[in-house]
């Protein structure tokens, strides 16, 4: 289950359905990365007047000052953007995602060092829990299913999963859950749109986002 807002997003998940453990690894990686990108861009730098564009657009080279996954990471914390929890856990996924990415022995997330990095997460354990949204199959017959729950007051979207407990237990359940949790609430801040019928504009808009 995620949440994507923007065609670049819905592209990059569509590698991950089938994709093996580098894949959801690496395309993860690029989704979180780019997400940043866009809530730092819209922070340092909201008019597009002079040569604004021309020095944001240096600034995020690869070889510019925030450049990297990490830096990245770093400005967003410093920015207000992260609580100590999920700043840790970008750091701990941009490090996974580092070792799929660098180094050909770590194709897996059965991997000793992978294991134990994804055994780290935080996030998962307060914003992950079981399914409560379900849908009708008829004849009074209803089913849980896995659901982004958005809440009113801005409190941020949770991940309610069917086999939440599965998930909790398995490396890359591990990883592939804080991904979605990640880039649920950050694409969220990043837009305008209301979660909610009765809401004129976007609550979501609080920081820390997470």
């Amino acid at each position: 289950m995620w949440l994507a807002l923007t065609s670049k997003t819905l592209q990059a998940l569509e590698e991950l359905k089938t994709g093996s453990d580098r894949v959801v690894a690496v395309v993860a990686g690029a989704i979180i990365d780019s997400l940043l990108t866009d809530i730092l861009k819209s922070e340092l730098s909201p008019r597009k007047s002079g040569k604004v564009s021309e020095v944001q657009s240096n600034f995020f080279q690869p070889e510019g000052p925030v450049g990297s996954f990490a830096a990245k990471i770093n400005l967003a914390y410093l920015l207000g953007f992260f609580s100590d929890e999920a700043y840790s856990d970008l750091h701990n996924f941009k490090n996974i995602r580092n070792l799929f990415a660098h180094y050909s022995e770590h194709n897996s997330f059965d991997s000793q060092r992978v294991k134990d990095r994804c055994a780290n997460f935080k996030l998962i354990e307060t914003w992950v829990g079981p399914a409560t949204a379900t849908r009708d199959l008829g004849d009074g017959k209803t089913e849980y299913i896995d659901s982004l729950m958005a809440y009113g007051d801005g409190s941020g979207i949770r991940l309610s999963l069917v086999k939440h407990e599965e998930v909790k237990v398995s490396p890359r359940g591990r990883f592939i859950a804080t991904a979605q949790v990640l880039s649920a609430n950050i694409e969220i801040f990043a837009s305008s749109i209301p979660l909610h019928p009765d809401l004129k504009e976007n609550v979501f808009k609080t920081k820390p986002i997470l």
